[in-house]
C-alpha cells in the first residue's frame, strides 16, 4: 500500500512545493520559538492574529449551519483547534504556535493561511473527528494504530500496524477514513503546542501485510488521506517511517520520490525489512521501541519503564560477550531485558553463585530471535552471566537493562524458570489455605449460632461506644516506672484514648547482665520484641510434661544408707536475641534471664481486648515470686486504675501454703517474700545454670529458615509450639527495596501459635528518606515502637483529618487505629521499628505503587473522580513501581 502523502505526485506537486518549499526553522525540528523568527515572518504572524480575532468577533472565521446558530450562539468566541483556543486575546500560550503551522504551510502568507484555516475548521466541523475520539472507531481487521513511546528529541511515537486480514472493500469504506483520523488525534493529543514545547509527531507505517499492487480502491482511499493531511493538519508530522517495504512499492514510487522537493522526500524514510531495528534506532531509543521492533518496550509493562537505564554493548564479529549482574542481595528476585540488533546470535543464561562449592545454574539457552525478557529468584548471593555468542561477519549492538524486584517467594522460593515443583509446593499452600480459611468461617458461624443473635462477638466483648472517637495522636513515650535491683520496667499510660481504642498496652523491660525476672503470667496474650540484648526465657504451661532433665547428681550418699538421687527436671527453656519475636499465650508462666555482656531490652505488647482475657480491658500481671516496693515507682501520678505487680501467694495463709507446698511455715513465708525487697527483677551473682542444649549458630540459622517449608501445621501441639521467630534478618524480608529499606513480617502462616494469640507483627527498616507508601490496616489496630533513628509521620481519619503529623523517634510509640491511612518516611538518619497488629493475619492496602488501590482503579474513575486529564490519571495511576517500600528523594542506603 502506498503511503497517502505520495500518491499522485503529479496533480499535487505543485502544492507540495508551496506548502514545503518553506524553512519553517534554521534545523528541521519545526519548534515554532516565536523570539527567534525573523522580522517579516513576526509581521506575518502579528497580522494573522489580527486576521483570526477579527474573524472570531465577527463570527465568519467558521461556517456554521442554521440550526447550529442558536445552539453555539454564546459560545462563538470558544473556536479550539487541536485543543487549543484560537482567539489570540485569550492570551494562551499554543494559540502562535498552531497559527504559526499555517503561515508555514503557506510560506507565510496571511490571506493563504486564513483560508486554511477556515478550510480546516469547516472541515473538522462537517467530520468531526472529536466524536471519533471518543466513540474509538478501530476496525476490526487485525489492525493496530497506537502511540507508545517517544523519539530522542520527545515527539510521540505513532505506530499503524495494517492487520493481515485487509479487504479491498474495507480500505474503499468511510470507516477506514475515519481510522486514519483517529491515529492521528490520537497522536496529536500527546502534543504540547506551547513555545519550546513538542508540535510534532513521527509516524511508524509497517507495511509488511499490505494488499499489494496498488488497486482502484487502494488509490481512491490514498488521494482522501493525501488531501486530508495537506489540507487539515499541516506541518503535524516530523517524519514518516515507512517500514517493511516491499520491493514493488521502492519499484512504483522511484519516480514518485524524483517528482517532489528535497524538503517532502526528507520527511519519508523507507525501510526494508533487514534494516528496520537499526534505523528507528536512529530516531529512538531502545526502551521506548517496541519488541516488535527490536527494542525492550513492551505495551502495558508493569515492571519496566522508560525511566530505566538502559546499557549498551558493542559484539564484534566472531566474539563472545559476557554480561554481569552481581547480586548480593538473598531473597530477590531479578528481571531483565535483552535485545541484539539483527537477532541471529546464541544466547545463554545462568546464575553463577560466589559460593564455589555451589553449583552453577543454567537458566535457559537458545538462539536468539526476538527480545527477551527473564527473571530469577536469587537464593544465594551471586551474579546472573549472560552470554551472547556472535558468529556472524557484522559488529552487533546488544541492550540490557536490569530490575531488581522489590517482593520475594516467601514461602515456596525457586528459580524463575517456573518448574513443576513450584506449581505443586503453590497447589498444596492454597489447599491447607483453604482449609484453614473454611475451619476459621465454620467456627465463627458456630459462634454466632451460640450467641443467637442476641450480639456480636468483639475483642474482649466489652467494646464501649466512643473508644475510637480520637480527635488526634500523640507519640507518646513511658508515663511511669518500676524500679528492681536488676533492672527497670517503663510503662505507657494504657488509659490514654489510643491504647483504650487499640485495646492494648505497652511495657518496656530493661534487665541488667545476669538479671533475671521472676516468674509471672498475665490476663492477656502477650507479645514481646528483643530490642537489644540475648537471654534465655522459659514457658510453663500446665499439663505439658518437663522435657529438660539434668544428669547431676543432686544428693549424696552416707554411710548409713544411699539417700535418694534428686535430677532436676523442668520444661522447655529457650534462647533468644535480638530482633526476635517471642509469643506468650494468655495465663502461661514464664521467666526470663539476661546471660548477655549488655542491658536486655524488650518491648512487651499486652492485648487486653484479646477474647482470652475474660476480666475487664486493665492490664493485669500476676507475680510467683518477689515483692516490688511501691516506693521504688520513679514517677509519680499513676493513673486511677493501674495497679503494681504484687505476688499472688502473699494473699494466701502461710499454714495453707505449707500445707499444699508440703514445707515448713519458714520456707511457705518466703514464697510470699515479704521482707523481699528486690523487686521483680533481681541479680543472680553467680549467674544461672539451667538446664539447655548448646545450639549452634548454624542450628539458629536453619530454625529462622524453616518457614519457608517443612511444618505442615498438623504435628505441632501446644507443647511443642514455636514460639519464636527473628524479624532482623535482611535475608527474611518479605518486601525488599535495595534503595529504601525492607518490611518483614510474622503471622499465623509463619508462627502458627500466633493463630492461637490472634496477634501478628511486622518489623520495618527504612533508609535515608525512604518511604513507607501510605496505607491502612483492613483488619487491625497497629502499634508502632520506633527501634531506631527518626521519621515523619501522618496519620488521617475518616473525616479526612490528620490525627497526628509529626516526628517520631526511638523509644516513641504511636497507635494507628484500623482503617486510619498512615504514611512515614524516614530522617536523615533512617528510622527502623516493630509494629504490633491485633490480627493474626494483618493486611493492609495502599494508596500508591504497584498494588495499590489506586492502581486498581480504570483511569477513566480516577479522571472522573479527581477531575483531572486521562493522561495524568495514567501517570498518577504507574508513577510508582515500588510496592510498599518507596525511595525518596536523595534515599540511600543506612
Amino acid at each position: 500500500m502506498e503511503p497517502p502523502e505520495l500518491e499522485n505526485p503529479s496533480k499535487n506537486t505543485q502544492e507540495e512545493r508551496s506548502d514545503e518549499d518553506v524553512s519553517d526553522h534554521d534545523s528541521e525540528d519545526e519548534e515554532c520559538d516565536v523570539a527567534e523568527m525573523k522580522k517579516t515572518r513576526s509581521k506575518s504572524l502579528v497580522e494573522f492574529r489580527f486576521r483570526v480575532e477579527e474573524a472570531i468577533l465577527g463570527n465568519y472565521l467558521v461556517v456554521r449551519k442554521n440550526d447550529d446558530d442558536s445552539k453555539n450562539a454564546e459560545n462563538f468566541m470558544d473556536i479550539r483547534l487541536w485543543g487549543v483556543p484560537l482567539l489570540p486575546s485569550q492570551g494562551h500560550e499554543g494559540t502562535d504556535t498552531v497559527l504559526m503551522k499555517f503561515l508555514k504551510a503557506k510560506r507565510y502568507k496571511v490571506h493563504e493561511a486564513f483560508t486554511l484555516l477556515r478550510k480546516t475548521l469547516k472541515w473538522r466541523g462537517e467530520f468531526r473527528p472529536d466524536d471519533i475520539v471518543g466513540g474509538d472507531s478501530r476496525p476490526e481487521i487485525n489492525g493496530l494504530w497506537f502511540t507508545s513511546g517517544r523519539d530522542k528529541i520527545g515527539r510521540p511515537l505513532c505506530y499503524i500496524i495494517l492487520g493481515k486480514e485487509w479487504q479491498k472493500k474495507m480500505l474503499s469504506t468511510e470507516e477506514y477514513l475515519r481510522w486514519r483520523v483517529l491515529c492521528l488525534e490520537k497522536g496529536i493529543q500527546n502534543l504540547s503546542f506551547r513555545p519550546g514545547g513538542v508540535d510534532s509527531l513521527v509516524q511508524i507505517i509497517d507495511l509488511k501485510n499490505s494488499p499489494g499492487t496498488a488497486s482502484k480502491e487502494v488509490k481512491l482511499i490514498c488521494k482522501r488521506i493525501t488531501a486530508m493531511h495537506q489540507d487539515n493538519y499541516p506541518a503535524l508530522v516530523y517524519k514518516n517511517l515507512i517500514i517493511n517495504v516491499p520491493s514493488w512499492f521502492m519499484a512504483l514510487n522511484t519516480l514518485n520520490l524524483r517528482l517532489i522537493t528535497q524538503k517532502s522526500r526528507n520527511k519519508f524514510v523507507f525501510v526494508k525489512s533487514s534494516r528496520v531495528t537499526e534505523t528507528l534506532l536512529k530516531y529512538a531509543t531502545a526502551e521506548n521501541l517496541l519488541v516488535e521492533y527490536g527494542g525492550l518496550k513492551r505495551e502495558n509493562d508493569t515492571e519496566f519503564s522508560t525511566d530505566d537505564k538502559v546499557l549498551e554493548v558493542n559484539i564484534r564479529a566472531g566474539t563472545t560477550e559476557l554480561i554481569q549482574i552481581p547480586v548480593n542481595e538473598v531473597g530477590v528476585t531479578v528481571m531483565w531485558d535483552v535485545t541484539v540488533v539483527g537477532y541471529e546470535v546464541g544466547y545463554k543464561e545462568e546464575f553463577v553463585p560466589d559460593d564455589d562449592c555451589s553449583y552453577i545454574v543454567l537458566i535457559q539457552e537458545k538462539k536468539m530471535l526476538e527480545s527477551i525478557r527473564n527473571s530469577f529468584h536469587i537464593r544465594e548471593p551471586g551474579k546472573i552471566v549472560i552470554t551472547i555468542v556472535n558468529g556472524a561477519y557484522a559488529k552487533k549492538k546488544a541492550f540490557y537493562r536490569p530490575l531488581f524486584l522489590l517482593y520475594k517467594y516467601h514461602h515456596f522460593p525457586v528459580a524463575a524458570s517456573h518448574h513443576q515443583p513450584r506449581r505443586v509446593y503453590l497447589l498444596l499452600f492454597l489447599l491447607s489455605t483453604l482449609y484453614y480459611t473454611m475451619a476459621k468461617l465454620f467456627f465463627s458461624v458456630l459462634c454466632l449460632l451460640l450467641l443467637f443473635g442476641f450480639g456480636f462477638a468483639v475483642r474482649g466483648g466489652t467494646w464501649q461506644q466512643g473508644e475510637c472517637q480520637i480527635r488526634s495522636i500523640n507519640a507518646q513515650e513511658p508515663s511511669y516506672s518500676l524500679q528492681a535491683e536488676g533492672g527497670v520496667t517503663e510503662f505507657w499510660d494504657f488509659k490514654n484514648d489510643e491504647f483504650q481504642c487499640a485495646g492494648a498496652s505497652l511495657r518496656r523491660h530493661r534487665l541488667q547482665p545476669r538479671a533475671l525476672m521472676l516468674p509471672l503470667y498475665h490476663n492477656a496474650p502477650v507479645l514481646v520484641y528483643v530490642v537489644q540484648g540475648r537471654g534465655i526465657h522459659g514457658l510453663m504451661i500446665s499439663g505439658c510434661p518437663e522435657t529438660f532433665e539434668s544428669s547431676q547428681q543432686r544428693g549424696e550418699q552416707s554411710e548409713e544408707g544411699r539417700r535418694q538421687r534428686f535430677r532436676d527436671r523442668h520444661q522447655k527453656i529457650e534462647e533468644f536475641r535480638q530482633g526476635d519475636i517471642v509469643a506468650i499465650p494468655a495465663g502461661a508462666a514464664h521467666w526470663a534471664y539476661n546471660d548477655g555482656d549488655q542491658e536486655l531490652v524488650v518491648v512487651v505488647l499486652h492485648d487486653n481486648a484479646n477474647n482470652a482475657n475474660q476480666l475487664d480491658q486493665n492490664p493485669r500481671t500476676f507475680l510467683l515470686a518477689g515483692n516490688p516496693e511501691r516506693g521504688q515507682e520513679q514517677q509519680q501520678g499513676l493513673r486511677r486504675g493501674q495497679r503494681e505487680l504484687g505476688n499472688v501467694f502473699r494473699g494466701f495463709d502461710v499454714h495453707m501454703l505449707a500445707e499444699v507446698f508440703g514445707v515448713d511455715e519458714e520456707t511457705a513465708r518466703r514464697l510470699q517474700g515479704e521482707d523481699d525487697r528486690r523487686g521483680h527483677m533481681v541479680i543472680v551473682a553467680q549467674g544461672l545454670h539451667a538446664i539447655r542444649p548448646p545450639i549452634s549458630r548454624q542450628e539458629y540459622g536453619r530454625e529462622e529458615e524453616g518457614y519457608y517449608g517443612g511444618r505442615n501445621g498438623l504435628e505441632e501441639t501446644i507443647c511443642s509450639a514455636k514460639t519464636r521467630e527473628n524479624l532482623d534478618k535482611p535475608s527474611r524480608a518479605d518486601v525488599y527495596n535495595p534503595r529504601a529499606g525492607r518490611l518483614s513480617t510474622v503471622n499465623s502462616l509463619t508462627l502458627p501459635i500466633l493463630r492461637f494469640l490472634q496477634l501478628s507483627a511486622a518489623r520495618g527498616v527504612l533508609y535515608r528518606n525512604g518511604i513507607m507508601a501510605p496505607h491502612w490496616s483492613i483488619n487491625a489496630h497497629s502499634i508502632i515502637y520506633v527501634t531506631r533513628g527518626e521519621a515523619r509521620m501522618q496519620i488521617v481519619n475518616h473525616r479526612g483529618e490528620a490525627v497526628f503529623d509529626g516526628g517520631v523517634r526511638e523509644g516513641q510509640v504511636v497507635v494507628v487505629p484500623q482503617n486510619f491511612a498512615a504514611v512515614k518516611q524516614a530522617g536523615e538518619e533512617g528510622c527502623e521499628w516493630v509494629e504490633f497488629n491485633t490480627n493474626d493475619n494483618a493486611m493492609i492496602s495502599t494508596l500508591s505503587g504497584r498494588t495499590s488501590a489506586i492502581r486498581g482503579l480504570p483511569a477513566d474513575v480516577i479522571a472522573t473522580a479527581y477531575q483531572i486529564s486521562r493522561e495524568e490519571a495514567e501517570r498518577l495511576k504507574f508513577s510508582r513501581r515500588e510496592t510498599i517500600i518507596f525511595s525518596g528523594r536523595g534515599a540511600a542506603r543506612a
